[in-house]
C-alpha cells in the first residue's frame, strides 16, 4: 500500500511538471503571435535566416589531409573560424557511401538492413527526395532549393520548390555508358566541359538567389573534390580520362590540387552570402572522406585504415544567432 501511494505521488509530480511546461509553451507562443501578428508559432518571432546546406563530395578531414596526403589545410580552417564557423574536427559521416550518407543525413536517422538492393535503391532515393529536413522547413514557410549535381539522385528533386541546373547535360549514367563505346573519344571534351561547368555553376549561383524573397533552405550536392580531377589548383582544365572513383597514389596530388580550388570557390561563395545576409546559416559538410588508404578497397570487406579515412569528414557550421 505504501509503494502504491508513493508511486501515485511520483506520477502526480511528473504530470504537474508536464502540464506546467505545456502551459508555459502556450503562453510563449501566444506572446510571440501577439508581437508578430501571426499564428504560425514560435519560429516567426525570429528573423528566419536563409539556410545553406552545401555537401562537398569526398572532401577529406583536415587530419587525414595532413597525416596521409601531405597537405595542411590550416589556411582554409582559419578562414572559416575567422568567419565564425564552428569546426567539428572529429566528425564522422553516418555511412561511407553517398547513396546512404545523404538520405540518412537529410532524414536525421540511420537505416536498418534492407532486404534487396533494388528495394534499397528505390527507398533511399525516395527518402532523399522527400526528406524530413526539407519538409521541416516547408512547414515553417521556407522555400526549398535544390542544385543539380550531375549525380542521379541529387540531379533533380520534384519535391523542391526550385531546381537550378547549368543545363540539360549528360548524367553520370550516360557518361559512364559512353566511356564503354567507340564514340567516347569524340565526345570526351564535351563531357569534361559539361562536368566542370555544372560544378562552377553551383558555386557561383549559390550566392545569387536574391529573386527568392521568402526564407529559403538551399541544398547543393557538389561532386568535388571527389574524382574525376577536372580542376587544377587554380581552376584550370584537367584532362578527364574517366568518370570513376580514381583513388590511387598516383592521383593524390591531383586530388589535393582540386581540393585547393574548391577551397577558393567556397571562400568566394561564403563571402558573397554573408555580404548580403549577415545572419545566414551555412553548413559545409562532406558526405564521406577520401579513399586513398588501405590495401582492401572492397566495400563489402574494407580494412580499418580505409574505414577511418572514408568516415572522417569536413563539418563546418555557421549559426550566428545560436
Amino acid at each position: 500500500k505504501t509503494l502504491k501511494i508513493f508511486s501515485v505521488f511520483l506520477f502526480l509530480i511528473v504530470t504537474i511538471k508536464i502540464i506546467s511546461y505545456g502551459v508555459g509553451n502556450l503562453e510563449q507562443v501566444a506572446s510571440v503571435n501577439e508581437k508578430t501578428g501571426t499564428n504560425e508559432g514560435v519560429l516567426n518571432y525570429y528573423n528566419n535566416p536563409d539556410v545553406y546546406f552545401v555537401v562537398l563530395d569526398g572532401y577529406a578531414n583536415t587530419n587525414i589531409l595532413k597525416e596521409h596526403l601531405g597537405f595542411d589545410n590550416y589556411k582554409f580552417d582559419n578562414y572559416l573560424e575567422n568567419k565564425g564557423f564552428y569546426l567539428a574536427r572529429n566528425s564522422r559521416s553516418n555511412y561511407v557511401m553517398t547513396s546512404l550518407s545523404l538520405p540518412t543525413t537529410l532524414n536525421m536517422q540511420y537505416f536498418g538492413e534492407i532486404d534487396s538492393e533494388q528495394n534499397s535503391s528505390k527507398l533511399l532515393n525516395n527518402l532523399l527526395w522527400d526528406n524530413k529536413v526539407m519538409r521541416y522547413f516547408k512547414n515553417r514557410g521556407y522555400k526549398t532549393v535544390n542544385f543539380s549535381s550531375g549525380w542521379g539522385p541529387t540531379n533533380h528533386n520534384d519535391k523542391a520548390d526550385y531546381n537550378f541546373s547549368y543545363g540539360k547535360g549528360l548524367n553520370d549514367f550516360t557518361i559512364t555508358f559512353l566511356q564503354t563505346t567507340l564514340v567516347y573519344p569524340f565526345v570526351k571534351k564535351m563531357i569534361s566541359t559539361g562536368y566542370r561547368d555544372n560544378i562552377l555553376y553551383s558555386f557561383d549561383k549559390l550566392s545569387k538567389l536574391d529573386a527568392i524573397k521568402d526564407p529559403k533552405f538551399v541544398f547543393s550536392h557538389i561532386v568535388c573534390p571527389h574524382p574525376p580531377y577536372a580542376f587544377d589548383e587554380n581552376g584550370g582544365f584537367n584532362n578527364i580520362s574517366k568518370l570513376d572513383n580514381d583513388w590511387t597514389n598516383e592521383t593524390k596530388n591531383q586530388y589535393v590540387a582540386q581540393l585547393k580550388f574548391v577551397n577558393k570557390k567556397l571562400e568566394i561563395m561564403v563571402d558573397e552570402i554573408l555580404t548580403k545576409e549577415k545572419d545566414a546559416v551555412i553548413i559545409l559538410q562532406s558526405d564521406h572522406g577520401s579513399a586513398f588508404m588501405g590495401q582492401n578497397k572492397d566495400w563489402s570487406n574494407p580494412d580499418d585504415k580505409l574505414i577511418k579515412e572514408r568516415s572522417l569528414i569536413l563539418n563546418a557550421i555557421l549559426m550566428k544567432n545560436s
